[in-house]
């Protein structure tokens, strides 16, 4: 039945006890699909743990563990070489949660995982977003150079050039920089 003058909304918000039972019920059936999923995933059930992590994120897309299910997933879908399904859950996070400390290490994964499906473009998109919206990400000197890597190999030697130069630039006390900039 559809209550029209909003009385089911009213009734839980004047009952507080209800409200609480009701919140608890879905922190319960989150910890339990959570469970579920890490169960599939021990098991070596992968696409099955992905699955599971997705739909709970989609049922609750505000849980505090809604970013950590969904590269729980990306995850498990690389372990099966869903390499394009897996990419776009890692988009998803830097996407829905780009606060997230999981968001840069998921642009890193959208890059590596565009160009395992030889998707250049977006890799070079991934990588560039990651480098100039996370400036402390761990991954962002890898993400610079795989930006050159990915340029050179396409033959757009100019642009892999400024690439490779702004890498060594940027990143002076790397191991590789001087290599690195004499390949520009």
């Amino acid at each position: 039945g559809g209550a029209t003058g909003g009385e089911g909304t009213t009734a839980s918000e004047s009952d507080p006890k209800k409200q609480a039972f009701i919140d608890s019920l879905k922190v319960f059936k989150v910890g339990a699909q959570f469970k579920q999923a890490e169960k599939f995933d021990a098991e070596g059930k992968f696409e099955d743990a992905a699955n599971t992590y997705v739909r709970l994120v989609d049922e609750n897309p505000k849980h505090e563990f809604a970013d950590k299910a969904l590269f729980n997933a990306a995850v498990a879908y690389e372990k099966v070489k869903r390499f394009d399904t897996a990419s776009g859950i890692y988009q998803r996070i830097y996407d829905t949660y780009p606060k997230s400390e999981l968001a840069p290490r998921a642009l890193f994964r959208v890059g590596i995982n565009a160009e395992k499906g030889f998707d250049f473009p977006s890799a070079v998109k991934a990588y560039t977003a990651l480098v100039e919206r996370y400036p402390n990400s761990e991954n962002r000197a890898d993400a610079m150079c795989n930006v050159a890597v990915v340029l050179e190999n396409q033959q757009q030697y100019g642009a892999a050039a400024q690439a490779f130069k702004r890498y060594a630039e940027t990143f002076p006390r790397r191991e590789d920089a001087g290599d690195v900039f004499f390949r520009s």
